[in-house]
């Protein structure tokens, strides 16, 4: 009669001598042998994967064309009640949210006009007044700690002149982006998550 150790020993033995255990084995040191290359070259799966949640409601996003935008984009961790700017503040940068929810407060002459909305994981803030180069015009304060992705005006303006196709591509998905919140283009039906001009 076989005891359980014994028998824990056949099936170990078995597996390791399978072909599908090699092939596993294989695959998994290729996976790890490429996944440390990609440390090395300083290789990240973000921004790229938020850009792509970001971006995917308004056409297909070719992954190995943005795979260079990362390295224009800055990580920046922020804590819950982070204010980000402040209404009137000059743009310095546009935001994707990998993590965490920003609120935006608009505050007008009219009061009865103020409103606040919640911006959430992939969405971006500050594109139109970075585009634009205008003033912001809400505040904006993180709501829930987060992870967000900064483009700054000089990274920008960078990959403007080192990848003018991507830089072109990226924007052009920015602006397919903030049609909705005007009533246009393909989503214009849908409600938007958010209604803000930042």
């Amino acid at each position: 009669m076989r005891r359980a150790s014994d028998e824990a020993r056949y099936f170990i033995g078995s597996f390791a001598a399978s072909p599908r255990r090699t092939h596993l084995k294989d695959a998994g040191d290729r996976i790890v042998s490429e996944l440390s290359m990609r440390q090395q070259q300083g290789y990240s799966t973000e921004p790229l994967n938020t850009i792509v949640k970001a971006f995917s409601s308004y056409g297909p996003i070719n992954t190995q064309q943005f795979l260079p935008i990362s390295i224009y984009f800055d990580r920046i961790p922020v804590p819950a009640d982070y204010v980000l700017w402040n209404q009137g503040d000059e743009p310095q940068g546009l935001y994707i949210i990998e993590s965490g929810l920003l609120r935006a407060i608009y505050r007008f002459e009219n009061s009865a006009q103020d409103f606040e909305e919640t911006m959430v994981a992939g969405t971006i803030a500050g594109e139109l007044s970075t585009l634009s180069d205008s003033p912001r015009n809400c505040t904006v304060v993180v709501e829930q700690a987060g992870v967000l992705w900064k483009l700054s005006k000089a990274n920008l303006h960078r990959l403007q002149i080192e990848q003018p196709e991507l830089a072109r591509v990226f924007i052009q998905f920015v602006l397919k982006g903030t049609l909705p919140r005007f009533g246009l283009g393909p989503l214009s039906g849908m409600k938007s998550s958010c209604m803000r001009f930042l």
